[in-house]
């Protein structure tokens, strides 16, 4: 019976600390990057906005805008909806519907942060998002949202 309360009490406090570290660990800042041909210096969250739901499809210059994205779920990807008040579905939806009706391309879609770069670097126009703390130093930042 002692062995029992001291086991159920055991896993009580593990729980308990697993949540704990859970919610109260703040996500990552994520910095919205895009390709050195871009003539602009920043952003606010409402054009970002535009852009990702393709309401504004070219850069001031009158330069396309392409848009990068992660594949599938990812922590870094929630976050970035979550900042823009959306879901990745609701994204995709808006994305789908832009394509088969013929008013925009699809997004560019990567695996990884490091593919993210390369595609925001090799691709004028482009614009995308990376982890704070994974910056490249020659980055061109918009925008710091934090996590």
């Amino acid at each position: 019976m002692t062995y029992l309360f001291l086991h159920i009490i055991s896993i009580l406090l593990f729980l308990g600390n697993t949540s704990n570290e859970l919610t109260n660990s703040p996500s990552e800042p994520i910095v919205i990057i895009v390709n050195e041909s871009i003539e602009i210096d920043q952003i606010d969250i409402n054009e970002l906005i535009d852009i990702y739901t393709l309401s504004k499809q070219r850069w001031d210059d009158n330069t396309r805008i392409r848009v990068a994205d992660y594949k599938g779920s990812q922590d870094i990807r929630d976050t970035f909806y979550n900042a823009l008040h959306t879901t990745p579905n609701n994204i995709k939806k808006i994305w789908l519907r832009a394509q088969f009706t013929g008013r925009s391309i699809p997004p560019i879609v990567v695996d990884s942060v490091d593919e993210m770069w390369k595609v925001v670097l090799e691709n004028p126009g482009t614009i995308g998002y990376v982890p704070f703390n994974q910056v490249p130093v020659n980055a061109k930042i918009l925008l710091q949202i934090d996590g």
